[in-house]
């Protein structure tokens, strides 16, 4: 029941099930999420389940072969500015939901790898940096958080360079101007 009705993945695809089971998983969603969707689909479940409704493998095979190959329409530029300046600013209701949806998940290699492969060359703008800085401004570390931090970066950068590269390195320099030759008042931090 994730990915929706036209959604025919091995995954979201469930057993057959109560019509009164089948709108209290609605419900759960609904309230978890949020979603209006899930709040009609448990409203007309519901209805149905009062009048006696039962799907039938006949009647699940008709809705099945009407949504096959149907397609939501994209929705224009003009809908999605108009429903991005409609939720500025506002907090979602289920926010602590969404925070530790996946906390303690673990990931697959595989799903690891189509998120590396998905995020292979984004790059945020100046912008977003400029307001993730803003928002970082004045927030120290803890002192326990900096020994994590501390414990993690151990061994990532000792990086041992073989007495040939050192060579080759020493040669490609010579010549070359350094950067901070003539510069003055210039503090050098070894990290």
């Amino acid at each position: 029941m994730t990915g929706g009705i036209y959604d025919n993945s091995p995954d979201n695809i469930t057993p057959p099930i109560s019509v009164e089971l089948h709108a209290a998983l609605h419900k759960d969603l609904w309230r978890h999420l949020g979603k209006w969707q899930d709040e009609l689909a448990y409203k007309r479940l519901l209805e149905l389940s009062l009048s006696g409704f039962e799907f039938t493998p006949e009647i699940r095979k008709k809705i099945s072969d009407g949504l096959k190959g149907k397609k939501r329409k994209p929705f224009t530029k003009e809908h999605l500015s108009h429903l991005s300046k409609s939720h500025k600013g506002q907090i979602p209701s289920n926010i602590e939901f969404i925070r530790n949806y996946n906390k303690g998940k673990k990931f697959s290699e595989e799903h690891k790898q189509h998120i590396a492969i998905a995020n292979t060359g984004k790059h945020q703008t100046k912008e977003s940096n400029e307001k993730n800085r803003q928002a970082h401004l004045g927030k120290k570390p803890s002192e326990e958080t900096k020994l994590k931090i501390s414990e993690s970066n151990k061994g990532k950068h000792s990086i041992t360079h073989s007495k040939e590269t050192r060579k080759k390195m020493s040669e490609s320099h010579k010549g070359k101007i350094p950067w901070n030759k003539g510069k003055k008042n210039i503090i050098m931090v070894k990290i």
